[in-house]
Order: C-alpha cells, then sequence, then structure tokens
C-alpha cells in the first residue's frame, strides 16, 4: 500500500468511525424514548461496521509497512487505529492505547472537519438564514384619524368663516331683540372672515448600493418602501401634534388663537383631579360631548394614581369587553408626540377634534426611483415624497391643560 493509498484510508476510516459513533448515539436515544431501535437505525449501524470491516481489513495488508519517519517501527497513529477498528469502544474502556497512541490520535482529531473553520469544512455548513428584519415596532398614535381630513388639488384649502367670539352660546352677532307693537326693529350684524389650511411639502430620499439590490436575500426595494411608509406616518402624528407651521403644517399644541383656550392644573409642576375637572367642564357642552381626550402615556400613569374627593380613581377600566377605559367618562387617546407632566407643559388636549383640526391632503406618499443620479457611486436612490397641510380651523372645540398654579 502506497504512502498516499494510507492516507486515504486514514481519512475513510476515520470518517467512518464518526458516523459509527452518530448511529450508536442515536440507537441509544431511540432505546431510552422508545424502548427500540428502529430499522433504519439499525440497518446503517450494521452497514457502519461492515464498512469498518472492510477498512480493517485493507489496514492488514502489508503491501507497503507504514512507519515513522524516525523510526523503524509502526507509526502509533496506525496502531491505535487497528486497536480502535478491532476492539471499537472497549479500547477507550479497557484503556488500550499507549501515551503515543493517545497523542497522534489527539493530534488527527484537532485536525478534523470543524464547523467553525471554513478551511476545516465550515463552509459545508452555511447558516440558518432568516428572511425576517428583527426591528423596532413603530409607535403610531395616528392623530390623523380623529381629525378631519380633506382632500384638495390645490396648494390651499379654504373656508369662509363667522369669527365670533363673544360667547361659547351663540355663533354670530346676529340677535332676536323684544318690541312693542310700534317700536321699530333693532338691526343686528355679523362679520365674516376665511380660514385656509396650506398644503406643505415633506421628502426622504434613501441610497443603496447595486450590489445590496442584486445580492440580499430579501426583498430591499419592499423594505424600503415599508420604513418609508412608517416614517411618514411618525411624522405626520409629530407635526399634527406641535408642527411650528412656516415649511411645516401648524399643529394642534401650536396654535395661537386665544379662543383654543388653556386652562391650568392647579399645581406648578403636576396633574390635579381638580385641575382634570376643570379642563372637561371647561369646554362647552356641544363640543364636550363628542370630546376626547389626549396624552402621554405616562401621563395615564400619573392620572391613574389620581382620586376624587370619594378617594375614587379618575382612571375608569372598561366594564365591557372591547370597550375603552375612560377617565371622567371621556375616551382618551395616547400620543408619545404630546409633552411630559411638567411645568410650563400643555400635556393634555380636550377636544372634539373632527372639529378642532382639519388636514388638506394633496398627494399621497409616492417613491421615485433614481437610476442615474448616483450612477458613479454605483447607487440607487429611492426618493418618497408627500403633500398635505394641517391646521386648527375651529379653536374654540379644545382646551389644552397647561401644568401651572
Amino acid at each position: 500500500m502506497t504512502p498516499q493509498e494510507q492516507k486515504q484510508l486514514f481519512e475513510d476510516t476515520q470518517k467512518a468511525f464518526h458516523e459509527l459513533k452518530t448511529a450508536l448515539d442515536a440507537r441509544d436515544a431511540e432505546v431510552k424514548e422508545n424502548g427500540r431501535i428502529t430499522i433504519e437505525t439499525k440497518g446503517l449501524i450494521q452497514k457502519l461496521n461492515d464498512r469498518l470491516d472492510e477498512l480493517e481489513t485493507k489496514m492488514s495488508r502489508k503491501t507497503v509497512e507504514v512507519k515513522d519517519k524516525d523510526a523503524d517501527q509502526v507509526s502509533p497513529l496506525m496502531s491505535g487505529f487497528e486497536k480502535l477498528m478491532r476492539h471499537g469502544r472497549k479500547a477507550f474502556d479497557e484503556n488500550r492505547f499507549t501515551a503515543e497512541e493517545k497523542s497522534a490520535m489527539a493530534d488527527l482529531q484537532k485536525k478534523s472537519l470543524s464547523a467553525q473553520d471554513d478551511t476545516k469544512g465550515g463552509l459545508f455548513i452555511p447558516d440558518d438564514f432568516q428572511a425576517q428584519i428583527i426591528k423596532k415596532i413603530p409607535n403610531f398614535a395616528n392623530v390623523g384619524s380623529l381629525v378631519n381630513r380633506q382632500n384638495t388639488s390645490r396648494d390651499v384649502l379654504r373656508w369662509p368663516t363667522i369669527p365670533y367670539s363673544t360667547d361659547d352660546i351663540n355663533t354670530s352677532g346676529v340677535a332676536v331683540t323684544w318690541e312693542d307693537e310700534t317700536d321699530s326693529a333693532t338691526e343686528t350684524d355679523f362679520s365674516m372672515g376665511s380660514t385656509a389650511v396650506p398644503v406643505k411639502k415633506c421628502r426622504a430620499l434613501i441610497k443603496v448600493s447595486n450590489d445590496l439590490l442584486e445580492d440580499s436575500a430579501v426583498n430591499i426595494v419592499d423594505l424600503l418602501a415599508s420604513l418609508l411608509a412608517e416614517a411618514f406616518a411618525i411624522e405626520e402624528d409629530k407635526v399634527l401634534t406641535s408642527g411650528a407651521g412656516g415649511k411645516k403644517p401648524e399643529g394642534i399644541l401650536t396654535c395661537t388663537d386665544t379662543q383654543f383656550a388653556s386652562i391650568v392644573s392647579g399645581s406648578a409642576a403636576a396633574l390635579t383631579y381638580d385641575g382634570l375637572v376643570n379642563l372637561i367642564y371647561g369646554l362647552p357642552e356641544q363640543y364636550a360631548n363628542n370630546g376626547t381626550l389626549m396624552f402621554k402615556r405616562a401621563t395615564v400613569a400619573l392620572i391613574r394614581q389620581l382620586k376624587d374627593s370619594q378617594n375614587r380613581p379618575l382612571w375608569e377600566p372598561s366594564m365591557q369587553v372591547g370597550a375603552p377605559a375612560q377617565v371622567l367618562g371621556y375616551n382618551y387617546k395616547t400620543n408619545e408626540h404630546m409633552p411630559a407632566v411638567a411645568a410650563g407643559a400643555k400635556a393634555i388636549v380636550f377636544a372634539d377634534f373632527k372639529r378642532l383640526y382639519t388636514v388638506a391632503d394633496r398627494v399621497g406618499m409616492t417613491i421615485k426611483r433614481l437610476d442615474e443620479k448616483y450612477a458613479d457611486t454605483d447607487q440607487v436612490g429611492f426618493i418618497a415624497r408627500r403633500r398635505f397641510g394641517g391646521k386648527v380651523t375651529s379653536p374654540w372645540a379644545g382646551r389644552k391643560q397647561n401644568i401651572s398654579t
């Protein structure tokens, strides 16, 4: 037997031994679990034993005597394998190996295939890749579902108004007078005005390499579309809540119209029971009937700790399946873009939001692919665009809780 054949014999023997060890472990597991061995496992063990017998026969042939490089004797590796093939596990159990044989076999074991090293066979064990992106869940307040939304084909949405602010009962200066039979009619009058919601534009740009688009195991274009949609939805919640005007829509909290009045909490830096009651009853009844409270989720915890004069909590858990919990008998909406309870913060809004705020939708989100613009860097751009505006159009339909004395 030539040295090359001997080397191949060693490799085949090692492979067969590992396969037999795995099959024996499977046999032991089956006996432990089911009390018997399956026909398949029994056949595999027999096949591997026959294979080892065949290898042992080849190893015993003395066509070429295998010797150490530095000694005229059989290699410890060779003699160790002979004992292993003849006695199987008993060779380990009865400690039949010499120190030299153990050392030689240990060195060979170190050279065996390893899943941790590509050069030792790890490349044959690919990662179990999951085509599912792990990312945070977006927190949508969905403020847009509360307010009045109007589609428009223009850059400004405008309404005529009757700007009456004398009281919260009448809608104009037109008044009824009582007269005697011969009295002249008393003339009353009203004024007209208008309110406008200008349309604004927002965009987002992402650049991606062509290599990533070509080689990715997930659909990158669909992923980008999803991320852009999430970003625009979150930004809508943000600007409808606190948009600063100018290039952005006017937010609910940034409206400065005096008819959108603030009601103090009664404490310099905290919520109070009296403050919440005053907020609820500070809104005229015709708007309070459809009123919803809006505040940050952390504010819910503070409200749940408040109690009325009878030591009853203000937060009322729902007693019916599917019905929302309430505060002082009114539904509430959590919005993480609302400010936290702190001195001077407008931490709560109570309003008939359908009347309070109007969104003018001009163009929904569109995505354009830019193949040529970034070709010099082998990238593709994806630019998303949306046009909409927003404004408090009926400031008298809401009240703000100002954390103040």
